[in-house]
């Protein structure tokens, strides 16, 4: 979760566009919260499978003009397996850690910088065995937003997660992956200059639609905690 799946999205990035990634990531929701199902018995609520389904879809429209515009052949077949596997490897992570980390009592913040700690490690054999060559660039630009990744984009985003996961379950907590797309493209339009087609607000309407939905399911009891907080014992 912390290590080779951003691996396999970088190399996903190199064989598809952006959109097909984030597309991939929407369906988090759906993939935890199944295989929630089929390794632990957790409930699932025919709600939550519509509303997961309706925020794949409106992800995949936000995306579709970048999208279509994306040549087909070997190269995106490649860059799609690599999704995939980024989107499989994050969610048996988070299933693992929900599972694991409550059954044995662990304590949050070492649980999480160990986790990091052997995501980074398992990053850097794979740079290693892939040969590929090692730069720290002087620019304090280069440093600013390695930083910025490394404590908000890390630390604190995972902080945040893990400690929603806790609270909601996996599934739920997963419905993030539909959101974020939402959030980049909110900063893309602020600064960036990016003028949405009349598609990405419809995309937009079904995504929050979708987690509206799957939230709901939630609070309405017996429906959809695909891995409910006390499953498995207090942390």
């Amino acid at each position: 979760m912390y290590g080779v799946s951003y691996v396999c999205v970088y190399h996903a990035e190199q064989h598809v566009v952006s959109g097909l990634v984030a597309v991939g990531y929407s369906a988090s929701p759906l993939i935890v919260s199944l295989g929630a199902r089929a390794a632990f018995g957790a409930p699932l609520s025919g709600r939550f499978i519509a509303g997961g389904v309706v925020g794949l879809i409106g992800v995949t429209l936000i995306f579709w003009p970048e999208i279509a515009k994306a040549p087909a052949g070997a190269s995106s077949t490649l860059g799609a397996i690599f999704t995939v596997g980024a989107v499989l490897l994050s969610a048996v992570g988070s299933l693992s850690a929900s599972r694991r980390n409550r059954h044995h009592g662990l304590p949050f913040w070492p649980a999480l910088g160990f986790g990091m700690l052997w995501g980074a490690l398992a990053s850097v054999l794979l740079a290693a065995a892939l040969g590929r060559p090692w730069s720290l660039p002087l620019n304090a630009g280069w440093w600013i937003s390695l930083g910025y990744l490394a404590i908000a984009g890390s630390v604190i985003t995972f902080a945040c997660y893990l400690t929603l996961q806790d609270r909601l379950g996996p599934g739920p907590a997963g419905t993030i992956g539909v959101m974020t797309p939402l959030l980049a493209l909110i900063v893309s339009l602020l600064f960036e200059g990016y003028r949405p087609e009349p598609i990405t607000f419809i995309g937009a309407a079904l995504a929050v639609a979708g987690n509206v939905a799957m939230l709901r399911a939630r609070r309405g009891g017996k429906g959809m905690n695909s891995v409910s907080p006390g499953t498995f014992g207090k942390r």
